[in-house]
């Protein structure tokens, strides 16, 4: 069952397919990579779905902190700790998704307002220049930090608070994944529309597509 989200716009997620009957180009990527872009983009959706219901628990959780601290004087280190958590895993873990949906900071002095092959280029040029090299520093700096915490099952230091530090820190290894998993997806879709191996308007992978 896929999962209910709205249409994404036009970007690095998400690319239109080429105009109708343009045959493919010499590069063009076998059906299976379109595939895979296609799964890539069911799994972002489906955990952008997940991780949008956490913002209600945030909220739900925030204001029974603020109801039992300020009318019964009532306190829970392990509760506020929570909120950080949730917050960390809708911030970390919604990363592939954010940039499924177009809605990542980007500076658009032309590309909105460019032709489908020009966004093409501009996305997977920033997939590769930039967006490539972040995910390595990431992966590489991140993951003995992690790897560290998980050995040792980190703990809090605080009395009473959450013992699953090493859980909040595992998060960032779910940032890496999901945004590294998005930016293959982003590459092989602008790299179709370059090549000519998407076929009509339409037929582009999408969010929520299976």
């Amino acid at each position: 069952m896929t999962a209910p989200v709205r249409p994404p716009a036009s970007g690095p997620g998400n690319q239109p397919g080429n105009q109708p009957g343009r045959p493919p180009g010499p590069l063009a990527l076998p059906p299976e990579f379109l595939a895979l872009a296609r799964g890539i983009d069911w799994v972002n959706a489906g955990i952008g779905w997940l991780l949008g219901g956490a913002a209600l628990v945030l909220v739900v959780l925030q204001f029974a902190l603020v109801l039992a601290s300020h009318t019964f004087s009532l306190g829970s280190i392990a509760a506020q700790d929570a909120r950080f958590y949730v917050n960390g895993a809708m911030v970390l873990g919604a990363a592939g998704y954010t940039l499924l949906m177009n809605e990542h900071v980007r500076v658009d002095l032309f590309y909105r307002g460019a032709p489908a092959q020009h966004r093409a280029l501009i996305d997977l040029a920033g997939i590769l220049a930039l967006l490539g090299p972040v995910l390595f520093l990431l992966w590489w700096s991140a993951t003995p930090y992690v790897l560290e915490s998980w050995a040792q099952r980190e703990g809090a230091i605080e009395s009473g608070a959450l013992d699953y530090v090493y859980w909040l820190k595992g998060m960032l290894l779910a940032f890496a994944a999901t945004l590294s998993l998005q930016a293959v997806s982003g590459a092989i879709k602008a790299w179709a529309v370059l090549f000519g191996t998407l076929g009509p308007a339409g037929d582009a992978p999408s969010a929520g597509r299976g």
